[in-house]
């Protein structure tokens, strides 16, 4: 072999023999390859060896046919009087080496040590005995160092998959554990054949002729010249469709140099993508030239150095290197040959001005962070390199660290690839980090949650891009405006930050963070400029990772400053609770603020957000509305004269009532009215809802002398305050209602409920002049006033239903409940009072013996009422009542077992009492808040 590299003559015995000098611990079949003379019967034995040998019965696609082709090929272009005419014996006996190797180790790290030794014997090819006979002075020498890396690179994945599965048809199915060897072995086939084709097409060229070196002048006899300064990366993924993209940009434009631009991201790949498609179509290029763009000096000594190494005429490697530049711009404008450019790196457009072929028979890729800079050089074709998609990030995370360890895959690094949200710098830094010191991954994701920033600090030192991920994404090259831009999106949901909320604090006298509303769009050019940040319409989104260094990189002392402003900015954009007016209304915008109220919260623990809670406590979000109202409970525990605290108990009060934690529920309203009675006015609307919903509380806790007194309390402040709120003496009315019926007093609840529902259909209902108003608005609210309307109908149809069914008017009863059902199913599907009311419809149906219908019903409702908060109790009830319709359905077992669940439903409740010896119907209806039965 060292013979073969010093370019030596030697005959295939010799290398053979040198190649397989260890006897003892190769097979037979090995060594039968040995006495073979030629490169033909050389690869006669090698189909034969690979015959007989029970290790390698099956065969690849492509794997003998790839190696027969290129050495077609090359022989092809090869000069017929070449005297070292036994290189393809250094070729296959370096093939068996490895396949040696491979046995030995079993393993692919061996097959990687190989790698150099192959492309060093490509390089020292002789390139004179390489050389294409009728054109003297186009060497070929590149292509076939290249071909045969590549080659060789593919050939060894190929056979360590063989290796791995000898019994297995590649065509097959092949287990999860195996699947990533398929994706290689595939795809290095693809890329052999297309070696292969290329040369062949180098071959076919032979009869068109060659120009000479008189004709062209300005060029010295490096016609080609190809090197591409980026280590392209071992585990490159992805990103077929941007690579199909590019050279379709290029087909499609004859006439001038054709434009692709990349941008996006810092980190997510660009300048890969770029040297990838160098590497994959540089044989359709005589001139490939990688031009560092950051700045206009780089740009300048690159131009000039490549104007030196193309020895063009007019270019001096010790003079003017501007005089150069101009040499290589003129050339690129003149020249026959084809050439490829790439600007890699664009921080400014107007760095290019002067090194930018107008004409000329080429392609240019410009790689930029800046949008902008990739619009005003390739308006039709341009490209946002997106983040890797979930599968891509995995494929690339396993690749990285090795497919053994996908056994450890958990639910912890799962979420920790959503972090890094595809940023392909991102998953290689970490798992490059994970490679090199031999961790698992559970131990990883330890150590990553506590030292996130010194992890994220920690470059990858086995390639050549010399940034980590802090570095990349750092904030000291932003200006100030976007520096504290980007630190108040820190404390936002990165993911739809709505343009109006930014807005609304920078055109505060305060303004957010220091900006005011010129600097807040100084500070969006900058971020948008770098890519850190999009926008669409008027809403922001800012990448996961961005916002995880910026975050890192602030002091205690900035983050309590700027979440300040952000939580101040909070309170005054989210709707509020105002003159006891419900939020219904206000529904769009609360799902627009809420996610952004949320992650503030989960930042830092300490956000007081009672009002959020009353949306998400209206919607059936119960375990979100408790959470952020224990939060703010924690905020601001003693402050006794607070009518924040207050209408934080009020709320809490609601939850817990809605649950039938009754005793809980009194208590907190009682606080909630003792703090209300002393701040407020005694006509005040919230005033007149603590003392309605008091009446509620004492009913549920069978106190109902104390429950009509605090109906009627209620509703004397609306007749003695004259204050018109249709809406709101509603609600009182239908709450006093309930209050008679509970009491038994079925026809004062009757005229009350009644009356409930006039005024409210009057003065909101579909039918009323205000809903028709707002539909005809188009106003942005009209879809809240349209749930507000349907939601509210549907609860006073629910109490009128229960109420007619009391009185024995069973049709009438049905009726309303249908309504009720209808409503709340348009607006609120997945609301667990939706859920109740199918409970409520399959209780009719059952008593009417439909009971297919009913059981559909049942399920339809468990399914719901499983999704809601504390569902036990209103789960045990309706798997009770399914019990009892499957035993009359004759289903005795199923009912038994359907039986047997509800029991151990109620067993299990821990936040009410209950009696698990009673399995009355009864028993289990108490289980429910009687307003909701």
């Amino acid at each position: 072999m060292g013979d073969a590299i010093n370019q030596a003559p030697v005959s295939v015995e010799q290398v053979v023999r040198e190649l397989l000098q260890d006897e003892d611990e190769l097979s037979e079949d090995l060594l039968r390859a040995r006495n073979k003379a030629d490169a033909k019967r050389l690869i006669q034995a090698e189909d034969q060896w690979l015959a007989a040998s029970p290790l390698w019965k099956f065969k690849i696609d492509g794997l003998l046919e790839v190696p027969r082709g290129f050495v077609e090929a090359v022989d092809r272009i090869s000069s017929t009087s070449n005297e070292y005419s036994d290189w393809p014996a250094i070729l296959w006996g370096s093939v068996m080496l490895s396949i040696r190797e491979l046995l030995r180790a079993k393993r692919f790290a061996a097959g990687e040590q190989f790698l150099d030794i192959m492309s060093q014997m490509s390089n020292s090819l002789p390139s004179e005995n390489l050389s294409w006979t009728p054109q003297e002075e186009l060497h070929i020498h590149q292509e076939v160092a290249q071909a045969l890396e590549e080659f060789c690179s593919g050939y060894l994945r190929l056979a360590l998959f063989t290796l791995h599965h000898p019994h297995s048809d590649i065509k097959e199915v092949i287990p999860p554990d195996t699947i990533s060897f398929e994706v290689k072995e595939e795809a290095s086939t693809r890329r052999l054949r297309s070696w292969c084709d290329r040369l062949r097409r180098y071959a076919d060229m032979s009869s068109r002729g060659a120009c000479t070196r008189q004709e062209r002048p300005e060029t010295s006899s490096k016609r080609i010249y190809r090197p591409i300064p980026v280590q392209i990366s071992e585990f490159f993924q992805g990103r077929d469709d941007y690579l199909g993209g590019i050279r379709q940009g290029f087909v499609q434009c004859r006439d001038q140099p054709a434009v692709v631009s990349l941008y996006g991201l810092p980190g997510i790949g660009k300048t890969q993508l770029a040297a990838r498609y160098c590497k994959e179509y540089q044989v359709d290029y005589d001139v490939v030239l990688w031009l560092k763009s950051d700045t206009d000096a780089k740009l300048r000594e690159s131009c000039s150095n490549y104007a030196v190494n193309l020895s063009l005429a007019r270019a001096d490697p010790k003079g003017d290197g501007t005089m150069n530049c101009r040499a290589l711009m003129a050339w690129l404008e003149t020249t026959d040959h084809k050439w490829l450019i790439v600007f890699d790196n664009v921080d400014d457009p107007k760095v290019l001005i002067d090194f930018w072929p107008v004409i000329g028979r080429g392609n240019i890729i410009v790689t930029s962070r800046n949008p902008y800079t990739a619009e005003s050089r390739a308006r039709e074709v341009r490209f946002e390199v997106a983040p890797l998609d979930s599968e891509d990030s995995v494929l690339l995370f396993y690749k990285i660290i090795g497919y053994d360890k996908r056994s450890q895959h958990s639910q912890r690094m799962d979420s920790l690839l959503q972090d890094w949200r595809g940023v392909p710098l991102a998953i290689d830094q970490m798992g490059s980090l994970i490679r090199r010191r031999g961790l698992n991954l559970d131990k990883f994701v330890e150590i990553y949650s506590k030292h996130t920033a010194r992890l994220l600090q920690e470059g990858n030192v086995y390639n050549d891009y010399s940034y980590s991920v802090a570095t990349t994404f750092a904030t000291q090259h932003l200006d100030r405006h976007g520096k504290a831009l980007l630190q108040v999106m820190c404390f936002l949901d990165p993911d739809a930050i709505p343009g109006e909320l930014i807005d609304l604090g920078v055109s505060r006298s305060e303004g957010l963070n220091g900006l005011h509303e010129i600097d807040y769009f100084d500070g969006l050019e900058s971020l948008l400029q770098r890519s850190l940040i999009q926008k669409v319409d008027n809403t922001v989104s800012v990448h996961r990772l961005v916002q995880q260094v910026a975050y890192l990189e602030m002091g205690k002392e900035t983050s309590c400053k700027v979440l300040d402003g952000v939580l101040n900015l909070l309170l005054e954009a989210y709707p509020r609770e105002t003159d006891g007016q419900q939020m219904w209304k206000d529904w769009k915008m609360c799902e627009t603020y809420l996610p952004h109220v949320m992650f503030a919260s989960r930042r830092f623990g300490e956000f007081c957000p009672h009002d959020k809670s009353i949306y998400m406590f209206e919607r059936g979000l119960h375990t979100d509305a408790e959470t952020l109202l224990a939060l703010a409970q924690r905020v601001c525990p003693d402050d006794s004269d607070s009518l924040v605290v207050a209408t934080i108990l009020f709320n809490l009060a609601g939850i817990r009532n809605e649950t039938n934690r009754i005793p809980e529920a009194r208590d907190l309203c009682l606080r909630s009215l003792e703090i209300r009675e002393r701040l407020l006015a005694r006509d005040d609307p919230l005033l007149r809802n603590t003392y309605y919903s008091m009446g509620i509380v004492y009913m549920e806790d069978n106190q109902l002398d104390k429950s009509l007194e605090y109906n009627l309390k209620s509703i004397q402040i609306r007749d003695t305050s004259g204050n018109e709120d249709a809406p709101g003496m509603a609600f009182a009315y239908g709450n006093l209602g309930l209050c008679y019926r509970r009491r038994g007093q079925l026809d004062e609840a009757s005229q009350w409920m009644e009356k409930s529902e006039a005024l409210w259909r009057k003065a909101c209902g579909i039918e009323s002049d205000k809903y028709a108003q707002y539909v005809k608005s188009g106003k942005s609210t009209r879809k809240s006033v349209i749930k507000l309307a349907r939601l509210t109908e549907g609860r006073i149809a629910y109490y009128l239903g229960n109420l007619r069914l009391d009185q024995g008017r069973v049709a009438e009863a049905r009726h309303f409940h249908s309504v009720s059902l209808n409503s709340f199913s348009k607006v609120a599907p997945d609301h667990f009072k939706t859920g109740l009311c199918h409970h409520k419809i399959a209780t009719f149906l059952w008593r009417e013996r439909e009971f297919d219908e009913a059981v559909k019903h049942l399920k339809r409702a468990i399914s719901l009422l499983e999704r809601g908060f504390d569902p036990k109790p209103r789960l045990a009830r309706s798997t009770f009542v399914l019990s009892q319709v499957l035993k009359e359905m004759g289903h005795e077992e199923e009912g038994e077992q359907k039986l047997a669940e509800a029991e151990a439903l109620r067993r299990s409740i821990i936040t009410l009492p209950t009696n698990s010896a009673d399995s009355s119907p009864e028993a289990f209806e108490s289980l429910i808040p009687y307003f909701l039965r």
